[in-house]
């Protein structure tokens, strides 16, 4: 009994002070399909990872779309009344 409480207080210690068990980042795609009105845009949130929010948006590019577009994806989004818009830890392209 010992031994398993010192393993629960470092898993703790570990947890709190080093970050371990994060969860799983979440992406969030914005494809924006007209560059010239940035409001303008589709979006997909929930992706697993970098890798399916490109392929979220290259599916995207097969719909009607005409002309330039942009994309970005998104880490760990959330929307902000304050800015009235979402806020990511990082964006990628």
């Amino acid at each position: 009994m010992q031994w398993s409480g010192a393993i629960l207080v470092a898993l703790i210690i570990g947890w709190l002070f080093f970050g371990w068990f994060k969860p799983a980042p979440v992406y969030t795609a914005y494809f924006y399909y007209d560059t010239s009105d940035l409001d303008k845009y589709w979006t997909q949130t929930g992706l697993a990872d970098l890798d399916a929010c490109r392929s979220w948006v290259n599916s995207q590019i097969i719909r009607d779309v005409d002309g330039e577009y942009d994309y970005e994806c998104g880490k760990n989004c959330r929307y902000e009344d304050k800015y009235r818009s979402s806020i990511c830890e990082t964006t990628e392209r």
